[in-house]
């Protein structure tokens, strides 16, 4: 080899190598507790070590990282995204992304429409159909779709998007969620159908029990985009989808004419439009993220469960081939999860978590600390939800102090506060695509304070507590301390200035199975009436006027009947609402609809 082709083979080789180099990935990163949590309205994130600068890219299997968070087939709200630069353990702003999770069904820029053997197409039933490159969320344009509730029309009104035979974007077996956006607008008759404006159809559905399922839509606000989401792992109920050939999904509202009476649905002149666009199907197990390198060499990827969305959209960019592989390490949970600053735990691991959560047996605890604060006005109940997890089975009582203010004065009684331990039910079959299979947490079991509480080894037992802050409390900040075993505890509350009426101003009607309930309590025994059963009834009913909220028959069992109910003379005409005590019509409506006893 004579010394020119040597200097161009050794040339050639250096490049290859410093190519080699750079889309080498870089060492797994290590979540470190001591980096602050970026936004505490994301309760998930994975760090990723990148070295050098260019265009990075991470390869992050989602349900793998759900799964190592303890959270039962969680699907990923894939808006949720962020990438997230940090310096000396600080979060700088989120920078622009691309990803390659979601695979494009429909962009609608030049959307077809009627009927063809070929690609993606939409028709219509009752309306009409249009390209409209005046209104779009991305790209250049979206689907107009105006359907209208026509007098003899089609039962079912709505728009329909079809997948044409051979087609390979029919196969939905490696996705996770359908996602869109979606602008609604409703004319004037039409405005009391909002928000539940459509049904949801999704047509050739093999795995399930029905080859065609209808699911409600998602609830939307009128006049702005909406971004939806629609779960495919389960779909509906179904826990064995097996999508190989979907065809056809529908956008339909129902008539009046089709069905006997009202039940909410569209009357006749009853419009609705609607704007598609950007239709995808996301796969959380294959796919990357990319961004631009800012000069650090850490990154945080924060993320959240589709159950959360609703976040912010994301800012997101078209980026060429990657040129930096980063090294995911291992995610940890945070934000508004968090281990309770200043508590002394002992062995147990003791974390916070939002009343609304509801906490697996499996669920990681979050690797952040923060202090425990609840903020309520004068009059108002206010919970808050501990988690604890024991290495080994016990049983110990579990209390909590009087609520001291800082600044002196008369304290909020620790008789004030209820406990319920948090209890599992085992799901068998879903109710929709919110629950999932196994045990679910549900029914909260009251105990009394200082009362022993078992917790298993290694599964989540979580706590809720319940402070009822006095009508006469004073505003200002009160501290109390949780005492579980030897463990404490410390529980801030934050009084505020104002108090809330006793009155119900919510009109609502809240469905309760009353017979189960007072089956479960022993208020009935296999139906027999026991000698607890008013009492445990009318419990019922104030916990109900505790949170300001109107049961569905306020007047069971007497509704307008004996023993109850009101008297009413046939040949005189007079009436008596308040002939039977207690439990009259007068005295429950003044109790417990109008909330003013």
């Amino acid at each position: 080899m004579n010394p020119p082709l040597i200097s161009r083979f050794v040339c050639i080789l250096l490049c290859l190598t410093l190519a080699a180099a750079s889309l080498a990935a870089s060492v797994p990163a290590q979540a470190n507790p001591t980096d602050a949590w970026w936004e505490d309205a994301w309760p998930y994130r994975l760090p990723v070590s990148v070295s050098g600068s260019g265009i990075a890219q991470a390869a992050i299997d989602f349900s793998a990282a759900f799964q190592a968070l303890g959270l039962n087939a969680a699907l990923l709200d894939i808006r949720s995204l962020r990438v997230i630069p940090y310096q000396g353990g600080l979060p700088g702003d989120p920078l622009p992304y691309a990803e390659t999770y979601s695979a494009l069904l429909d962009n609608a820029d030049n959307p077809q429409t009627g009927w063809s053997g070929s690609g993606v197409y939409w028709t219509i039933n009752d309306g009409q159909l249009a390209a409209d490159h005046s209104r779009y969320w991305q790209g250049t344009g979206s689907l107009k779709a105006v359907v209208d509730n026509l007098p003899g029309g089609y039962g079912y009104p709505g728009v329909e998007l079809h997948i044409a035979s051979g087609d390979a974007r029919a196969d939905w077996r490696r996705f996770e969620t359908f996602v869109y956006d979606v602008w609604p607008e409703v004319n004037a008759s039409a405005v009391d159908q909002a928000p539940d404006l459509y049904y949801f159809k999704l047509y050739n559905t093999t795995g399930c029990s029905s080859g065609n399922i209808t699911q409600g839509g998602p609830a939307l606000a009128l006049d702005r985009w909406n971004h939806a989401s629609v779960s495919l792992k389960p779909f509906h109920t179904c826990t064995t989808p097996d999508f190989s050939n979907i065809n056809r999904m529908e956008f339909h509202t129902r008539d009046n004419d089709t069905v006997e009476g009202n039940s909410g649905l569209w009357d006749d002149g009853d419009r609705l439009t609607l704007w598609f666009d950007n239709l995808r199907l996301v796969d959380q197990d294959q796919g990357a993220i990319r961004w631009q390198t800012n000069g650090a060499s850490l990154y945080y990827i924060y993320f959240d469960v589709l159950n959360h969305e609703g976040h912010p959209q994301p800012s997101t960019v078209d980026l060429g081939t990657a040129t930096l592989t980063g090294a995911p390490g291992a995610p940890e949970a945070g934000g508004y999860y968090h281990l309770v600053a200043g508590a002394s735990a002992g062995d147990l691991s003791i974390w916070a978590a939002p009343p609304v959560e509801k906490i697996l047996k499996t669920q990681a605890a979050p690797s952040v600390s923060a202090p425990l604060r609840i903020q309520a006005a004068k009059g108002e109940f206010e919970p808050f939800q501990l988690v604890v997890r024991s290495p080994i089975a016990r049983s110990v009582n579990v209390s909590i102090s009087d609520f001291v203010p800082s600044g002196g004065g008369a304290a909020i009684p620790a008789s004030m506060v209820t406990l319920h331990r948090v209890d599992y039910v085992p799901i068998t079959q879903l109710s929709d695509a919110f629950g999932r299979l196994g045990d679910w947490p549900d029914p909260l079991y009251p105990l009394a304070i200082g009362s022993p509480v078992a917790f298993p080894a290694t599964g989540n037992q979580p706590l809720w507590f319940t402070v009822e802050v006095p009508a006469g409390a004073a505003a200002g900040v009160y501290q109390a301390a949780v005492t579980i075993g030897a463990a404490t505890i410390p529980v801030e509350l934050e009084v505020w200035a104002f108090s809330l009426p006793n009155e119900i101003h919510l009109q609502g009607e809240w469905g309760f199975g009353w017979s189960s309930i007072v089956e479960a309590y022993k208020g009935t025994i296999g139906g027999s009436v026991q000698a607890c059963y008013w009492g445990l009834v009318d419990s019922l009913y104030e916990d109900f006027a505790d949170h300001r909220l109107t049961p569905k028959g306020v007047g069971w069992p007497a509704g307008l009947n004996y023993p109850g109910g009101v008297e009413y003379d046939c040949a005189t005409g007079a009436l008596s609402p308040d002939s039977d005590g207690d439990w009259d019509f007068h005295t429950l409506a003044q109790k417990y609809l109008q909330g003013g006893a």
